[in-house]
């Protein structure tokens, strides 16, 4: 899962920069032409956050069973995703009590 959450990651921190481009333009000139591409960018923002922030509740419903799983969901928990923190802890306690 961590290509895939990678790429959407990519997606959003493009389209984040995207809207805030579009809002600059909109509040310099406020025509009915930037605010159509400030709303659409804002949406294509969010959207790509929403999947985003699915990918990671999808992984943190994965229990870790290795090291690299764990540093996966660690790499990806820069989203500050509370459930995948949680998660990160719950496979911890789990490899602690197996071993």
């Amino acid at each position: 899962m961590e290509p895939i959450i990678e790429a959407i990651w990519s997606e959003t921190d493009l389209l984040v920069r995207e809207h805030c481009k579009a809002e600059n333009a909109y509040f310099q000139d406020r025509t009915p032409d930037t605010l159509a591409a400030n709303q659409a960018a804002a949406i294509a923002y969010f959207e790509s956050d929403r999947r985003l922030l699915t990918a990671c509740r999808s992984l943190a419903k994965l229990q870790a069973t290795t090291l690299d799983g764990l540093i996966c969901k660690a790499r990806l928990t820069v989203h500050e995703d509370e459930d995948l923190v949680e998660s990160i802890v719950a496979d911890l306690i789990a490899m602690g009590a197996r071993s």
